[in-house]
């Protein structure tokens, strides 16, 4: 029989749609590297006007990068040659660490061969903002602001994309450029489906055909109301509905929320298995094939990100999966418990087995791996320790059978489906990474790898004597 350790999680968890940076790296976990296009005649001197047609009969080349992102560079400003301006580039990343700024390719026809010269960043006006990355698309805005000067204007920026910016997708198959000019603010929240927000939420899903962009209703008729979408990693489609239930095509539409795991796949569930959960009781967990079905014999071990419908941004929970046992934790609960332990009983059900005590600030790391906070275990406070699921035990405090030090102090989060580490010092602020690896005991365990390093520059200020 299983031993349970009694644990309580609270979650704490970061969701960001964008990246930027002064200077250092800061790559899009989901998304793919885009990297400098090399030959055609350059088009040095011409400067590209920043409009929605910007764009027009450009395109950039992917071929298979990994990682990008924004980087904003201070540089001398032509007109005040002792002052300094910030301009923002978007960057393709190197295994060591640097980046090519990538360049843009331009054609006067259809054919890239013919008359195709190419256009660098510098020759464009304004700044690019925010980048957002998926598998099928690269989400891009430009601005006459850098993303500085945004924020300090609207907190918000990070996550939607402005109907008063320049808003453009990038197609990773062709890296041909659109311009969602038409759109009004909106969010990205699944592979190839945006949230517009104005005048009432709509979603809406993308795809080209034949070299044209098509963006289509996931949900035409307005007298039933859209509240989630997800998609999974067979180009499926799942909408939760106030209403409807039913499959049109690769779309599935249900009164449940839908959920993408690590995996890929993609679960339905009931909103009471994290909001209103008591030991004992049975709650609907079902996972969906490549056919858009349920499937009826499964086993996963993934993590699932629990999310509250009307905003994206709040998350309140994470679903932990190993083959049938399940692990719920809740963030920003005012209940006694946050964390619990169940057991799928059949394909589509889950009931709950133990209460598990609290354990401080605790993040996934990976299926069955949790970071957290010392406070209730072997350390001190200020530790963060790795408690490896698979081997709890009941017992008197926090431990597991398989467990250990990573770091002292910093700040434990999650962002996307990474677990991180935040040092704050006097001159800048470390990230590290919280990266699943094998021990020296052949055990799984956690490291704290660097993942990115910002400096910050003191102010100076010069007084003149006044005699």
């Amino acid at each position: 029989m299983k031993k349970i350790l009694c644990i309580l999680l609270a979650m704490c968890f970061l969701f960001s749609m964008a990246a930027c940076e002064r200077s250092t790296r800061k790559e899009d976990g989901t998304g793919g590297n885009t990297e400098q296009t090399q030959g055609g005649a350059s088009n040095e001197g011409e400067t590209v006007q920043l409009s929605a047609r910007m764009f027009d009969n450009a395109r950039v080349e992917l071929d298979g990068a990994e990682n990008i992102g924004i980087i904003v560079e201070e540089e001398e400003d032509p007109v005040l040659t002792d002052s300094v301006i910030e301009r923002s580039y978007i960057v393709s990343f190197n295994d060591d660490g640097s980046f090519d700024k990538i360049t843009f390719l331009f054609t006067k026809t259809d054919e890239y061969s013919d008359g195709t010269y190419t256009v660098t960043q510098e020759q464009i006006e304004g700044n690019p903002i925010k980048l957002h990355v998926t598998d099928m698309f690269i989400f891009l805005s430009y601005s006459t602001r850098t993303p500085q000067a945004y924020e300090l204007e609207d907190p918000s920026y990070e996550i939607s994309y402005n109907n008063y910016d320049e808003n453009f997708v990038i197609d990773r198959s062709t890296g041909k450029l659109f311009s969602l000019e038409e759109l009004s603010r909106f969010l990205v929240v699944a592979n190839s489906v945006i949230r517009c927000s104005s005048p009432a939420y709509k979603y809406y899903r993308l795809s080209v055909e034949s070299g044209v962009l098509k963006v289509i209703d996931l949900l035409p008729n307005k007298n039933i109301e859209a509240k989630l979408v997800a998609e999974d990693k067979f180009g499926n489609c799942y909408v939760q509905t106030d209403s409807y239930e039913g499959k049109e095509g690769n779309v599935v539409y249900g009164k449940n929320p839908f959920y993408t795991g690590d995996d890929g796949y993609v679960y339905e569930m009931t909103e009471d298995i994290v909001m209103a959960y008591s030991l004992g009781n049975t709650y609907l967990l079902r996972r969906y094939g490549s056919d858009g079905e349920v499937e009826q014999n499964w086993s996963s071990d993934t993590i699932i990100r629990y999310y509250r419908w009307w905003d994206i941004a709040d998350t309140v929970a994470y679903i932990m999966l190993l083959g049938n046992e399940v692990y719920v934790f809740r963030s920003g609960s005012d209940s006694l418990y946050y964390f619990w332990y169940g057991e799928r009983t059949d394909a589509g059900t889950v009931v709950s087995k133990e209460y598990l005590w609290y354990m401080d600030g605790a993040v996934p790391v990976a299926p069955g791996m949790i970071a957290a906070y010392a406070t209730y275990g072997t350390g001190q406070p200020d530790q963060i320790w790795y408690y490896d699921m698979s081997e709890m035990y009941i017992g008197d405090r926090v431990e597991t059978e398989n467990q250990g030090y990573i770091c002292d102090r910093g700040i434990l989060y999650a962002e996307g489906s990474k677990a991180f580490v935040r040092m704050e010092e006097v001159q800048g602020t470390m990230v590290y990474e919280l990266v699943q690896t094998t021990g020296e005991n052949g055990k799984l365990s956690v490291e704290a790898k660097l993942y990115k390093e910002i400096e910050y520059q003191a102010d100076v200020i010069t007084i003149q004597p006044l005699n």
